[in-house]
């Protein structure tokens, strides 16, 4: 992979990981609205698995 490449895939995991970063806050908030415990516990869950699959991209790709 080229560097122009590899700057541009960095670019879009970042930006992926701050959009997954602020659906995690919103989450968090909404729940307070709401009242839906499980529904906002199951969504924050799977938001916060794929924070961490995007981070390990990025990690991996300045390897």
């Amino acid at each position: 992979m080229s560097q122009d490449e590899t700057s541009e895939l960095r670019a879009e995991l970042a930006a992926a990981i701050a959009t997954v970063r602020h659906q995690i806050e919103i989450q968090q908030m909404s729940d307070h609205y709401v009242g839906s415990g499980h529904i906002t516990e199951d969504a924050i869950g799977e938001l916060r698995a794929e924070l961490s699959r995007l981070e390990e991209a990025y990690r991996d790709l300045g390897r």
